[in-house]
């Protein structure tokens, strides 16, 4: 009960800065998109490069959809190996997973993202899906050499093409497309508990 309890109180933290569809000056200055809206209707891309709605990749299926910072992220990199060990029990649920990044649909493809047991990845190297959700936010011309100082190739990514990141987010989406859940923190280091994730996720099978 103490995890969801902080989980809420992160979210709750974050509103009330920037709009949805702008680009926050920081990540601790997102407005993530509150729980009860519907997911936005924008257009991503398969790993095929071909173009997507969002609302037709998630179609009338609950969904655990993931945004991650870049596969160039280890952070990140962990999460996805750690969410393959959640991915069956989600599946069992009747819940699939999706992880979207600003990764370009060949970026995704060459880090050997996809396939991944049970995991639909999606680019959002434009941004649509990032700004839409609220968590877009700009970083600064040191950190990017940061990165770079780390041998971190963020080529062929949003950090790279606009300067931008997404906050990492997890979100629960019921099959009528609204957001039952979200995990949000501006604090790259932390992601979501699979546990709670899947508290989440089974909330969602069991409302009539």
């Amino acid at each position: 009960m103490a995890k969801r309890t902080l989980l809420v109180g992160v979210t709750l933290m974050l509103a009330g800065t920037v709009a949805a569809q702008e680009i926050a000056p920081s990540a601790d200055e997102i407005r993530p998109i509150l729980i009860g809206s519907r997911v936005p209707d924008v257009v991503v891309q398969t790993i095929e490069g071909s173009p997507v709605g969002l609302r037709d990749a998630i179609g009338d299926t609950p969904t655990v959809l993931v945004f991650y910072r870049g596969s160039w992220c280890p952070f990140c990199s962990k999460q996805l190996a750690d969410l393959r060990h959640t991915v069956e029990p989600l599946q069992k649920l009747g819940v699939q997973v999706i992880g979207i990044s600003g990764d370009s649909p060949e970026r995704v493809t060459a880090m050997s993202l996809e396939p991944q047991a049970g995991v639909t990845f999606l680019s959002d190297l434009g941004l649509a899906a990032t700004k839409a959700f609220g968590l877009a936010f700009h970083v600064t011309d040191e950190y990017v050499e940061k990165l770079a100082q780390y041998d971190l190739d963020t080529e062929g990514n949003s950090v790279s093409t606009e300067q931008v990141l997404p906050v990492p987010a997890v979100f629960v989406i019921g099959p009528d497309q609204l957001i039952t859940f979200s995990y949000v923190n501006p604090n790259y280091r932390v992601r979501c508990d699979a546990d709670v994730l899947l508290a989440a996720a089974a909330a969602v099978m069991k409302q009539p």
